[in-house]
């Protein structure tokens, strides 16, 4: 059996074109990912879609933040500090390999700067979608927003849609809650930058993957 070309397709995006996704077929890929399984049909996510002028104004804020380098403070702690040594070689692997693949040497640091910076503009991306659920969520809930999320990312794929899943979206929850109000009650888990991919180097980047000897164990 041969893997599906749609998993084995799916990639993180870092360069957009401006031109923007119908609205219908957005709507229509996050219901699809709507259906993805969650404890009791809880389904705890919100999805907030940005676009036009939202957007851009966010994206102005969430520049000059970190232009003026405002301390980030995403509103939870995305993993164990300090990473296990092997979550920890993938991380430096796949970051040192992103750097080459751009010409970035190490002790280049306005490249560096400039690096860091495009997460930060979401890269141009003309869509930012954000998936959130409830300040007092606990785990479990976010595992559920977590299956939405994957189940979304192949939704997108099908449909030929470039998305890059990016927790930089979360850094400002004070810049966050005065773009969209609804944020009050709510914790921004992840940001995810969408549109068509412009066809350039930076695409042509690919994460590698751990053997299946590595992530499988089977019991008979």
């Amino acid at each position: 059996m041969k893997p599906s070309t749609l998993l084995w397709g799916r990639h993180a995006t870092r360069l957009f074109k401006k031109e923007p996704i119908p609205l219908d077929l957005l709507k229509n890929c996050v219901a699809a990912a709507a259906m993805a399984p969650s404890s009791k049909n809880t389904q705890p996510w919100k999805v907030h879609l940005l676009s036009g002028k939202t957007l851009s104004n966010l994206r102005s804020d969430y520049l000059k933040a970190f232009d003026e380098k405002q301390s980030i403070s995403p509103p939870y702690k995305y993993s164990i500090d300090p990473l296990p040594e092997d979550w920890l070689k993938l991380a430096r692997e796949v970051g040192f390999s992103l750097f080459d693949h751009k010409n970035i040497k190490r002790n280049d640091k306005e490249k560096r700067r400039v690096h860091n910076r495009e997460n930060f503009a979401f890269f141009n991306a003309p869509h930012l979608l954000l998936v959130c659920t409830k300040k007092t969520a606990e785990r479990g809930n976010f595992f559920d927003c977590g299956i939405f999320l994957g189940s979304l990312l192949l939704v997108l794929e099908e449909n030929q849609i470039a998305s890059c899943p990016q927790f930089t979206a979360t850094s400002f929850p004070q810049i966050l809650a005065k773009h969209i109000p609804d944020l009050k009650n709510q914790i921004c888990i992840t940001g995810l930058a969408l549109g068509y991919a412009q066809k350039n180097h930076v695409n042509e980047f690919r994460s590698n993957r751990l053997p299946q000897e590595h992530v499988l164990k089977t019991y008979t």
